[in-house]
């Protein structure tokens, strides 16, 4: 992934570039993994001075820590199903 926004940055320098972290798992040991993702996108956005959305903190709030109450937003651990879908078929 760094290769590619270097290069995309060296070859189209006016680009916005902006990366998105994965959204936060319900289970635990997904969620542990998913983070260690979130975490390095957030430190490349940072090494390359290109935007990042996080998100964990949008999904989850500020701090971007997991709070078990939101696990009702959740039916496969990504995706507020519940929620959205009742919204969309209208």
């Amino acid at each position: 992934m760094k290769d590619m926004i270097i290069f995309t940055k060296q070859k189209h320098p006016r680009t916005k570039i902006l990366l998105i972290t994965p959204a936060p798992m319900l289970e635990e040991e997904p969620r542990q993994r998913t983070q260690v993702l979130r975490n390095a996108v957030i430190q490349l956005a940072s090494e390359l001075n290109v935007g990042v959305l996080d998100s964990w903190k949008v999904l989850l709030g500020p701090s971007g820590e997991y709070n078990p109450s939101v696990s009702r937003f959740y039916y496969d651990g990504n995706f507020p199903h519940q929620y959205c879908c009742p919204m969309l078929s209208t």
